[in-house]
C-alpha cells in the first residue's frame, strides 16, 4: 500500500519551502558584500536581548518571537518532523565510544533485533566498528563495503585480534556503476551515509534485489548533481544550493548554552575573518576552515587571522593585530555578527524542512521501485541529531 502519510509529508513541506526557501539558501558572503536579506523575523530576533537570544536559538523557545506567522510555521515544523519512534528497553550491553556512539548502537540493537541471525552489508562500514556490534550482539554475518583501503586494511588487523568473522569487501558504490558484491545478503545498512552515498546505496541495492535497506542521511551539503526530487511525488521546481542543503544539518532540537556559546564564537570569528578578507583585500570567495579546535577559538580575534593567514592565505601581509581586533569591534562587524546570529538561528529551524523533504523524498523513491517504506526515530535527536532511518522492506 502506498505510503499516503509520506505522500503528504513532502506534499507539505514542499509547499512551506517554496515560500520561505529564500531565507534558507541566501550565502553568507551574499551578506558580507551587503545583500543581505531583510525580513520582519530577523530584525524582530535582533531586537531580543542577548539572553533571549540564546533561549530562542539554544533552548528553542520559539515564541520570544511573537508573530503569529512564525507560530504557525514552528507548529508545521514540529508537525512534519514527528515520526514513529523506536521502542527500546532497559538493558546492559557491551558499548563503546562516546556517548553519542554508544547510544547510536544501543538504539540498533532494539531496532535491527528482528533481523538478528542474518547477513547483512554496512556500506562505507570503516574499520568495521558497527560490523563487528551487530556480530557479537546481534549474530549477524556481516560485510563491511569500504572503498578506503586503509580503513579496510586497519579494521582487518582490529578485529582479527578478536576472533570476528567480519568480511571486509573492497568496493565502490556509485550510481554509475556498483563494484559491491552482495550475493546472499539480506540486509544493508548504512549509518550516516553523507551525500549522494546515500542515493547511491539504494540504487544498488534495488539492482541487487536487497530485501531490507536500512538508512540514516547525513551531510546533506555533500549532495551533488541535485541528486533529489527522485519521487514522482516532488515537487521538481524546489531546487537547493549548497546553504540551503547544509542547512538541513545544522538544524538541532535543545543544546547545552555553554556549548551554544562555543560555536557561537567559531561563526563569529570565521564569518569576521571572511568580513576582513573583503573589506581589506577585497577577496570574497568562501575558504573552508574545518578547524574548531578550541584551543584555537581562546585566542584574540587578532591571533585568529594570523593564524588563519598563515595557513589560507600566506600571499597576504600579516597585519597588525590592534588594527584586527578594532576591526572586530567596528559598528560594520558588530551589525554583520549581530545579523548572522539572528539569521542562523531562524535557519536552524527552517533546516529541518529541508531533511525532512530530502528523507520522504528518498524513501517514496525507493516505494516506487518495489519497496513497502517508512521512516523512523532510531536515536534521540538530542544526542544524535540525524536521527531518522528510512526503512524500506522489498515487496
Amino acid at each position: 500500500m502506498p505510503n499516503v502519510n509520506l505522500q503528504n509529508k513532502l506534499k507539505k513541506t514542499a509547499h512551506i519551502l517554496n515560500k520561505y526557501l529564500p531565507l534558507i539558501s541566501q550565502s553568507d558572503l551574499a551578506v558580507i558584500s551587503g545583500s543581505e536579506i531583510n525580513h520582519k523575523w530577523i530584525t524582530g530576533l535582533m531586537k531580543l536581548d542577548r539572553d533571549d537570544l540564546v533561549r530562542f536559538d539554544a533552548q528553542r523557545e520559539h515564541t520570544l518571537l511573537n508573530d503569529p506567522e512564525w507560530l504557525e510555521l514552528v507548529d508545521d515544523i514540529e508537525d512534519l518532523s514527528r515520526f514513529r519512534k523506536v521502542e527500546v528497553n532497559e538493558i546492559e550491553l557491551k558499548t563503546f565510544g562516546n556517548v553519542k556512539k554508544q547510544h547510536e548502537l544501543k538504539q540498533l540493537y532494539f531496532f535491527m533485533s528482528e533481523d538478528s541471525g542474518k547477513s547483512v552489508a554496512d556500506f562505507g562500514g570503516g574499520v568495521g566498528n558497527l560490523a563487528y556490534f551487530l556480530e557479537g550482539e546481534l549474530e549477524m554475518k556481516v560485510t563491511v563495503l569500504e572503498k578506503d583501503l586503509a580503513l579496510i586494511d586497519k579494521g582487518k588487523k582490529k578485529l582479527s585480534k578478536m576472533n570476528s568473522q567480519v568480511l571486509f569487501n573492497h568496493c565502490h558504490v556509485c550510481s554509475n556503476s556498483s563494484t559491491a558484491n552482495l550475493e546472499n545478503i539480506e540486509v544493508a545498512v548504512g549509518l550516516h551515509t553523507c551525500g549522494n552515498f546515500a542515493t547511491d546505496m539504494f540504487r544498488t541495492c534495488m539492482e541487487n534485489k536487497i530485501q531490507k535497506i536500512i538508512n540514516l542521511g547525513c551531510c546533506y551539503s555533500k549532495i551533488k548533481d541535485d541528486d533529489y526530487n527522485l519521487s514522482v511525488h516532488s515537487d521538481k521546481s524546489i531546487s537547493f544550493n549548497e546553504r540551503a542543503l547544509s542547512s538541513a544539518i545544522q538544524s538541532f532540537n535543545k543544546v547545552p548554552v555553554e556549548f551554544y556559546k562555543y560555536r557561537e564564537r567559531i561563526m563569529k570569528f570565521k564569518l569576521s575573518f571572511h568580513h576582513w578578507l573583503f573589506s581589506e583585500h577585497s577577496h570574497l570567495a568562501f575558504c573552508s576552515m574545518s578547524n574548531a579546535r578550541k584551543s584555537l577559538y581562546e585566542n584574540s580575534f587578532g591571533d585568529y587571522v594570523q593564524i588563519c593567514l598563515s595557513k589560507f592565505f600566506t600571499e597576504i601581509m600579516v597585519p597588525d593585530k590592534k588594527n584586527v581586533e578594532l576591526f572586530y569591534q567596528s559598528e560594520r562587524n558588530t551589525y554583520l555578527n549581530e545579523y548572522f546570529s539572528a539569521f542562523y538561528a531562524l535557519r536552524r529551524y527552517l533546516g529541518k524542512l529541508v531533511e525532512i523533504y530530502i528523507l520522504c523524498d528518498r524513501a517514496l523513491f525507493l516505494e516506487e521501485n518495489g519497496y513497502s517504506v517508512d521512516i523512523v526515530e532510531v536515536f534521540n535527536p538530542a544526542i544524535s541529531p540525524r536521527c531518522n532511518a528510512i526503512v524500506a522492506t522489498k515487496i
